[in-house]
């Protein structure tokens, strides 16, 4: 389970697709294999790019900029010695990512996944979860999204910001974890219709 954590990440070399294969950070031996497996189904080259990663930690623009939390700072330099400076390097060699922006965790979780307070909606668009102001974990949110309201898109202005509100708490709300396909976006709808509601808005809002 968890697909999109050890699933491949497809590249394209000259137009043609290959697949990039990372060390999944679970102790889940087969599904780490997935990647080989697609890449001999296809029969399109895998490049092993030797980092401890996971799908959901990683979002990208598709005009080279990619967002992580520093959980992937964290893994590799603990599991295998490998330091900050190579992760970046490794990223832009295996795939064109640069920047790449590594921010705090702002939900202060254990999982540590982007996809679960974050997501790039276009090139200069992406949402940011937003706490009500009496959670503790509020002022890291906030720390994130100014990071991104301050910070250069790939066409050279600060990125436009959007919020999604959840409730805190042990409430469902797992709406940046969505899914654009063309022309439709999957949201994962949370226990509370409210909030579910006010996420569709935003999301309509942004992508019209």
């Amino acid at each position: 389970y968890w697909v999109r954590d050890y699933g491949p990440w497809y590249i394209f070399e000259d137009r043609h697709p290959a697949i990039v294969d990372n060390i999944y950070n679970r102790p889940r031996p087969n599904d780490d294999n997935i990647s080989g497996v697609f890449a001999d189904y296809w029969g399109i080259p895998m490049y092993g790019m030797r980092l401890e990663h996971t799908g959901g930690n990683m979002m990208e623009d598709g005009r080279g900029h990619g967002v992580s939390d520093d959980l992937v700072f964290q893994e590799n330099l603990q599991d295998y010695g490998i330091n900050e400076t190579t992760v970046r390097q490794r990223m832009q060699d295996y795939l064109g990512i640069n920047p790449y922006h590594v921010t705090i965790d702002p939900q202060g979780d254990y999982i540590a996944h982007v996809d679960c307070w974050g997501k790039y909606l276009a090139p200069d668009k992406i949402l940011i979860a937003q706490l009500p102001q009496s959670n503790p974990r509020y002022q890291y949110y906030e720390q994130v999204a100014e990071y991104f309201e301050t910070t250069n898109c790939c066409w050279g202005y600060p990125y436009h910001v959007y919020r999604v509100q959840e409730p805190g708490g042990y409430t469902l709300a797992p709406y940046t974890n969505s899914l654009i396909l063309n022309k439709t976006v999957y949201v994962p709808m949370g226990s509370n219709s409210t909030y579910n509601n006010d996420a569709i808005a935003v999301y309509q809002e942004a992508m019209p």
